[in-house]
């Protein structure tokens, strides 16, 4: 008698399944109202010149302006040991401008992010006024690592302007996840 269940695997027929190709996960926290901000007009300038990338999804700035790393092409990684690399042309640094225009009702008070929302050195600025990350408190809204700023003095009903600058970025920097604005 054996011990396992013979499994045949047919490695010419490829699935792909939505998730793999689209991965978002669109979460807003349980019971709150407000507003996810999660689309941005990316502008990234480097010493070839700007390049704008309108109405994306929160990402680094490799998934909008490129990598130079083949390995990270192929997403693949191929370790070559003692030997010398070429000298490869980078991409990198750059300096990136995220901007997201969203209407609000008046009635947010509070913006939160989760611990790892910016990825390098970010400067933030809403509706012209500059925060500061060292402002945010660690507050338990749907998650244990979220961070958390009263900025009912600084929205407005309307048109409200986020802006997020990245300088001297590297293409790990960028934005990981939704930044919301929730009434409390």
């Amino acid at each position: 008698m054996k011990d396992y269940i013979p499994v045949s695997y047919d490695a010419s027929k490829e699935v792909h399944y939505e998730w793999e190709t689209n991965p978002e996960w669109e979460y807003f926290p349980f019971g709150e109202k407000g507003v996810a901000v999660d689309k941005y007009d990316i502008t990234v300038k480097s010493e070839n010149g700007e390049e704008n990338y309108p109405e994306k999804h929160y990402c680094l700035i490799r998934d909008v302006h490129g990598t130079t790393r083949e390995y990270m092409k192929k997403n693949m990684a191929i370790p070559i040991f003692d030997q010398v690399g070429k000298k490869v042309f980078s991409l990198y640094p750059v300096d990136a401008t995220y901007t997201a225009r969203f209407d609000l009702s008046g009635k947010e008070n509070m913006m939160v992010i989760e611990g790892e929302t910016f990825a390098g050195k970010a400067e933030i600025y809403l509706n012209g006024k500059k925060l500061s990350i060292s402002e945010f408190e660690n507050k338990l809204v749907y998650d244990f690592k979220n961070l958390v700023l009263n900025v009912k003095d600084i929205i407005k009903a309307g048109e409200n302007i986020l802006k997020i600058e990245f300088t001297d970025a590297d293409e790990f920097d960028g934005l990981r996840s939704r930044i919301y604005f929730l009434e409390r």
